[in-house]
């Protein structure tokens, strides 16, 4: 078989043009256009999370009741957004039903999940909450720099959020229970925020040490999220809520 000089040529830069242009569409994907497809992807996934909770073991109530939201009749008493956001989190993530989380039942499901989902899924199941103080916050870049106060040998953490970075109510000092997601290069937030002004430091802690010291390993988690949900309607900052758009 024989091919002429200049054709083998234009195949060849044919092929050179294909790689490029297949490169350069996946490094054309700014960090907050990924975050975006991210939050977008989460919201199909939580979906997903409350198709698999299914029958009466599910019952939210128990979780409300867990948490010490008022229950009058099976009517949720809430205060506001945010306790209807850490009912939803605490359900999903902290509960139990008959041994497992509800992020762990669609994780064993056969729910058909996107790529994203499924990446954003492991995130969900790996996460924790924790306290973090602000350490910095750049509302160009979208983040805010984070250091967890519950595991101080903990690095610091980057968070994308476009709301919170640009929010003049949280400064460097202020205090965050949040739950971090950790994607890929991406670290963002399930949503859940508690806000404590700085002054709030030193109490919050020592009194969660003493809250904490006869709790078992295994109800760590839930008590944990439970005493700082308790403590920010006592003294946690009010919050508005953004679609990201």
């Amino acid at each position: 078989m024989q091919i002429r000089a200049d054709a083998i040529w234009l195949q060849i830069f044919a092929a050179l043009d294909y790689v490029a242009r297949v490169i350069f569409s996946h490094r054309s994907e700014s960090h907050i256009e990924r975050y975006r497809r991210l939050r977008a992807a989460g919201k199909q996934l939580i979906s997903k999370m409350y198709g698999v909770a299914k029958g009466p073991q599910y019952d939210i109530i128990k979780a409300a009741r867990k948490l010490t939201i008022p229950v009058q009749d099976r009517t949720l008493i809430f205060d506001g957004e945010t306790d209807t956001t850490a009912l939803a989190d605490f359900y999903l993530h902290e509960m139990r039903f008959g041994g497992k989380r509800i992020v762990d039942v669609l994780a064993e499901s056969n729910a058909e999940l996107t790529q994203d989902q499924r990446d954003l899924l492991a995130a969900h199941r790996d996460s924790r909450c924790s306290m973090f103080v602000i350490v910095s916050a750049d509302s160009v870049a979208s983040q805010i720099k984070l250091r967890d106060l519950l595991e101080p040998a903990a690095p610091e953490v980057a968070l994308t959020d476009i709301n919170l970075s640009k929010c003049s109510a949280t400064k460097p000092g202020d205090l965050l229970f949040t739950r971090l997601l950790h994607c890929a290069d991406i670290v963002m937030s399930a949503g859940l925020f508690f806000a404590f002004g700085a002054v709030h430091r030193i109490g919050l802690l020592n009194a969660y040490e003493a809250r904490m010291r006869t709790v078992a390993e295994n109800e760590r988690s839930q008590r944990t999220y439970v005493f700082f949900y308790q403590k920010n309607r006592e003294v946690g900052m009010l919050q508005a809520y953004e679609e990201v758009v």
